[in-house]
């Protein structure tokens, strides 16, 4: 049987059992290097495509018809194994999986103190582990794909997507009244959007790996993550306030003192509005950079500060690329609003979508596999 295995960004092989044994003997690789052989859906860290004897099936059992199940199918995806399984043939640990295979190492490794999986992406939780097996791994962001792959999703499941965004939206637009209020207003409102946008995150995230949802689950980041999904929104927000005041009161100044490009100037004054598009470029950068950091807090558990700048680190290299799928998001969202407005409550869930499965794809499955 031949494996192929990945360093980096780069695709290595075709090497036997044997010397996949050697490469992990020698520290070569790890448990965590993704791989893949013939009869592999995708690329999958070696652990899960190569399960210890342990968490292996029973003898005699057999896989699933037409093998694992796609996200969406109704059945769930087992936290250390990752094979598909239905619901009833599972237990269920907080908000994770397991198979009645791997049952017994799941739960000895809970009486030895270990940390059970707090997602089934197949990814860690530990920022600095994250990271470096993002590096390790490399990714790639297919805009198409995400489209694609969201569309099919609401398809799927319409009535459920297209109620929860809408429920989502009504009750941001009622807490939205209080933006009237000056300056305190504009903070509750940046403050609520985390949580809101939290919870929809992990709606979709459910959906993808195949767990059950509900309308609900708009509403989960109203829990113990509140605070840290208000600080995710509420800090950038800051930031951008920041930019702007220092421009509004540079503006101020130049025009008190009758410098070149103030208030009083009439055309000169036009050459002062030429510095807010430099004050905003690296505002920009930034909120680019910070595009994972609510998941990250909602699906993983990290402090605000800790998912920031994981997720600017991880879109460091890629930038361009996400830059222009949240242009692509933008551009569904309009093309929603075009069609009599009415289309908004298709475009909304089609957009979320996308977000969530470009993260997925980053920190949970790791199925775009380095190509960027």
């Amino acid at each position: 049987m031949n494996w192929y295995y990945a360093v980096g960004q780069q695709q290595q092989g075709p090497i036997d059992e044997a010397q996949l044994d050697a490469l992990l003997a020698s520290g070569q690789i790890t448990q965590e290097t993704l791989v893949w052989r013939d009869g592999l859906p995708n690329w999958q860290p070696l652990r899960t495509a190569r399960p210890s004897p342990a968490a292996a099936a029973p003898a005699g059992a057999l896989p699933p018809a037409g093998g694992p199940a796609a996200p969406g199918s109704g059945e769930v995806q087992c936290a250390e194994c990752r094979g598909s399984f239905s619901r009833e043939n599972t237990i269920q640990y907080g908000s994770v999986f397991v198979c009645a295979a791997c049952k017994p190492v799941f739960l000895q490794r809970l009486r030895e103190g270990a940390a059970a999986p707090a997602t089934p992406g197949g990814m860690p939780d530990d920022p600095d582990e994250l990271l470096r097996l993002i590096q390790e791994r490399g990714y790639t962001i297919d805009i198409g794909r995400c489209f694609s792959r969201a569309w099919d999703l609401m398809k799927a499941n319409f009535g459920l997507v297209v109620g929860t965004c809408f429920v989502s939206m009504a009750v941001q637009q009622l807490a939205g009244l209080l933006g009237l209020i000056p300056v305190l207003g504009t903070i509750f409102t940046l403050g609520l959007y985390g949580p809101f946008q939290g919870g929809l995150y992990g709606f979709f995230l459910k959906l993808i790996r195949g767990q059950p949802a509900s309308v609900g689950d708009c509403f989960s980041g109203f829990s113990a993550r509140f605070a840290q999904l208000m600080l995710t929104v509420l800090v950038p927000g800051l930031v951008g306030f920041g930019v702007f005041l220092i421009f509004a009161l540079g503006f101020g100044f130049s025009g008190a003192v009758g410098l070149p490009g103030g208030g009083r100037g009439g055309a000169p004054a036009s050459a002062a509005l030429l510095i807010l598009p430099l004050l905003m470029v690296p505002f920009v950068y930034l909120i680019v950079s910070w595009a994972f950091a609510i998941p990250l807090v909602m699906d993983k558990g990290m402090k605000f500060w800790p998912a920031l700048e994981v997720s600017r680190k991880t879109v460091r290299g890629h930038w361009w690329s996400m830059f222009f799928l949240i242009f692509a998001e933008g551009l569904v969202m309009v093309a929603g609003m075009l069609v009599c407005f009415v289309g908004i409550f298709v475009a909304i869930p089609v957009a979320s979508a996308m977000a969530a499965y470009a993260y997925e794809d980053i920190f949970g499955t790791g199925e775009a596999l380095g190509q960027g």
